[in-house]
Formats: C-alpha cells, sequence, structure tokens
C-alpha cells in the first residue's frame, strides 16, 4: 500500500490494528456463535454479546466502547459479505475471529512489522481465542426430564446452594411461584446428592470442532 501511494515508512506509526482468523466449519456459523459465552480467564473474563447492529444474531463481541483499548469479535463471514453487497460470497460456512486493538502506543512502523513483533501478536491471538468458552451440554441418564436437566445444569455451573438461594430470591419477586419453589428445594436438598454422580457438563460438538481448527490453525501458521 506504501509503494502504491508512494508513502515512505519512515515516520509512520501505528496507531491500531486487527488480526484475525477465518476458520473452515462444518456447520452453519449460528451454531458455533449462540455457544459463544465468554473470553479470557478468572478477572479478565468478558462476555461474548450479540451485536444489536446486525440481523439474525450473526455477529458477536466484547465491549468495544471508546475506553477499551482491546477487544474481541467473532462473526459468519458469509453474511458479512452479503452484508456489505459483495460479489464474492463464499459459498462455505466460515467463522471469523477477530482481536482489535487500539491506540497503541509507541510502535513505529518497523517496530510493529518486525518479525518478532509478528510473532508475538500472533502467539498472543491463539493465546486469547483458546479462552473462548462455550455454553456446555448435559449428560444426565436417560430417562431424566427437562426440568431436572436445567437444574443438574445449572448447579453444576453456579453450586446448589446459590440455585436454591436465587430460586427463594425471584420467588419473593413472583417470577418463581410456590410449586416451582418446592419442587426446587426438594431437588436440591433431597435429591441432588444421589443424582449428582451420574450427571457432568461436557463439551458440545461445535467446541471440540472449534478447538480442533484453532489449534490446525496454530499449527500451519507457525510453519
Amino acid at each position: 500500500m506504501l509503494q502504491d501511494k508512494g508513502i515512505s515508512p519512515t515516520g509512520i506509526e501505528i496507531s491500531g490494528y486487527e488480526i484475525g482468523l477465518n476458520i473452515l466449519v462444518s456447520k452453519d456459523c449460528r451454531a458455533y456463535l449462540d455457544r459463544m459465552e465468554t473470553i479470557g480467564i478468572l478477572t479478565d473474563k468478558k462476555p461474548l454479546l450479540v451485536n444489536p447492529r446486525y440481523k439474525d444474531y450473526r455477529v458477536k463481541t466484547t465491549v468495544f466502547h471508546r475506553h477499551v483499548r482491546k477487544h474481541f469479535k467473532a462473526y459468519d463471514k458469509g453474511f458479512e459479505a452479503r452484508d456489505k453487497r459483495r460479489n464474492d460470497v463464499p459459498d462455505q460456512n466460515i467463522l471469523r475471529l477477530e482481536t482489535v486493538c487500539r491506540r497503541v502506543e509507541n510502535m513505529t512502523y518497523d517496530e510493529f512489522f518486525s518479525p518478532a513483533n509478528l510473532k508475538k501478536m500472533q502467539d498472543r491471538f491463539f493465546r486469547d481465542w483458546r479462552t473462548l468458552q462455550f455454553d456446555k451440554e448435559l449428560h444426565a441418564p436417560k430417562g431424566t426430564g427437562q426440568m431436572k436437566k436445567g437444574l443438574c445444569k445449572t448447579i453444576l455451573e453456579i453450586g446448589a446452594d446459590k440455585v436454591l438461594l436465587q430460586a427463594r430470591e425471584r420467588h419473593k419477586t413472583g417470577a418463581v411461584s410456590d410449586r416451582e419453589l418446592r419442587t426446587i428445594r426438594e431437588f436440591v436438598v433431597n435429591e441432588w446428592d444421589t443424582v449428582k454422580k451420574d450427571v457432568r457438563l461436557i463439551q458440545s460438538v461445535e467446541e471440540i470442532e472449534y478447538r480442533e481448527l484453532l489449534n490446525t490453525g496454530k499449527i500451519l501458521l507457525s510453519k
């Protein structure tokens, strides 16, 4: 671009950049986007939210207001092409992952495009996207009802005491009926200790495929 415009790189400073990866997935991209929940670990965990600017829930992003230096975005690449009315719309399911960094300080053109910095950005990209968390599936004995499955899943995620506490709080507001509260209390107090050995949260097929493809991308780009 600099050659085309006749611009010298001398004195150019990088103020922001995006780094991304296209993943060719086997299903409609919505199957993966719908299950994405957070990215990051511990106190740096960020929720992935549907961007309401786009229809059909095809774009998810972390918060990106002007004070945020770094945010993450995942979207359906084919949808993006159609939304921009491009002529080269891909006929495959392409899930696009992007890391957007803004307000980069004291980074010259030569420093930014040095092999060491490009490798550092690449490694950071894969390290960040490995922390993507998906909604888990519940593995339970055959015949377990939907309500009990829901209770089991929530208990495994936040704990039995918190499930009961939340049910009581929602009962006070009228969101949970007397009967529903009794059912939840009976399950937590009398059934959970027996049931819990037979239930567990497992990765969805979408999460398994995502992690395999992300790892493959890292291996190919490292060669």
